[in-house]
């Protein structure tokens, strides 16, 4: 498969396709004029600088999937959108709104590792396995953001491996 990118102007609406990116939730409708239809497939490099938001926790939880909200889950200091995924509305509902990375890290579904924020329990074997997961849910899982917590833990200094 080709590795490129295309931007087709027309009206009001830009069409971006990401020939790398081509899962389902990254599906997104436009009610524009464009060119060649109204879907866009973007990589997370390319949305990250202008969909990036600073969550907090507390503001992470927030998005938990209930009650129709959105489903969020952060990883590595990145905060993915789940919502599209089955698999975090039945067996990962327990990261619904939360961070998994300690959780993936020791790779761990107890539910009393889930949000935990005590990154400077994983060791290097740990921080690679954190490093595989945000691998993989990078080309399946739009970035909404970045965690506060977590990137004032690398600023601290006290992680010797961080994923970024």
């Amino acid at each position: 498969m080709r590795r490129a990118a295309a931007v087709f102007a027309g009206g009001a609406g830009v069409v971006v396709w990401d020939y790398k990116t081509c899962h389902p939730s990254r599906r997104h409708g436009y009610d524009t004029n464009c060119l060649l239809g109204t879907v866009r497939r973007v990589h997370n490099k390319a949305i990250a600088p202008l969909t990036g938001k600073a969550f907090t926790i507390r503001e992470l939880a927030t998005y938990d999937g209930q009650d129709g909200r959105r489903t969020y889950v952060g990883c590595g200091g990145r905060v993915f959108d789940v919502s599209d995924s089955e698999m975090f509305k039945d067996s990962y509902k327990m990261w619904a709104g939360r961070d998994a990375t300690v959780s993936l890290g020791l790779m761990s579904m107890a539910e009393e590792d889930a949000g935990r924020t005590d990154f400077e329990c994983l060791g290097e074997d740990e921080w690679t396995g954190v490093k595989d997961w945000e691998l993989y849910f990078d080309p399946k899982y739009l970035v909404r953001g970045r965690l506060v917590e977590f990137d004032e833990y690398v600023a601290s200094g006290k992680c010797t491996t961080p994923t970024k």
